[in-house]
């Protein structure tokens, strides 16, 4: 649920923060995405930077 999704969102970035390290995510939620610092899409099998 998206309580709980926030929640696991949250720990990651703090720890991730913390220990500088990186986390790659793949989701289809742009709300996720929106919470990275980077955005990467698979478009007709090629990864490409995301536009917005």
């Amino acid at each position: 649920d998206e309580a709980n999704s926030q929640l696991v969102m949250d720990l990651l970035d703090r720890v991730t923060r913390r220990d500088g390290r990186s986390l790659l995510i793949v989701t289809h939620s742009r709300r996720v995405a929106a919470l990275a610092d980077r955005v990467f899409n698979i478009t007709h099998g090629r990864l490409e930077p995301d536009a917005g």
